[in-house]
């Protein structure tokens, strides 16, 4: 597990944030605040044994750690799939709905990411709000093309 990944470093975070732990409790003595926001927002890594004192701090271990980040990752993309069927059933308010109960800058993987984008993106084309030309040019974008 690379727990130097910006889907840790973001998990990590939210996890801080449900547990309401300040940022300048849990990085005491392990790290600087900007260190740590670097970390969370995948600027920089940090070291291993500096990410386990912060997993300790927030009493975990590694493996409840990657339990909590499958059970993250598997939620949004059953959210995620669920949107996306509704899109495909011409049904985007629903889907808008779902995508409205996902926080972007704390989903897990970059596979959800883009299924997100994808999603909104086809709701917007479904309702005319953008171009074919627009659709396509993101479209590009979101697959890498």
């Amino acid at each position: 597990m690379d727990l130097n990944s910006k889907n840790y470093g973001s998990l990590i975070e939210k996890i801080r944030k449900d547990r309401n732990i300040s940022r300048e409790e849990l990085c005491e003595d392990i790290m600087s605040n900007r260190t740590y926001q670097r970390f969370v927002s995948g600027e920089t890594s940090v070291s291993s044994d500096k990410i386990a004192l912060i997993i300790d701090k927030m009493m975990l271990d590694t493996y409840s750690l990657q339990e909590i980040y499958r059970t993250y990752n598997q939620n949004e993309y059953h959210k995620l799939k669920q949107a996306s069927s509704l899109v495909s059933q011409w049904k985007e308010i629903e889907a808008l709905t779902i995508l409205a109960t996902i926080d972007y800058d704390t989903i897990t993987s970059a596979a959800n990411k883009q299924i997100y984008d994808f999603t909104n993106l086809l709701i917007k084309w479904k309702q005319n709000r953008i171009t074919n030309a627009n659709f396509y040019s993101n479209l590009k974008t979101i697959i890498g093309y």
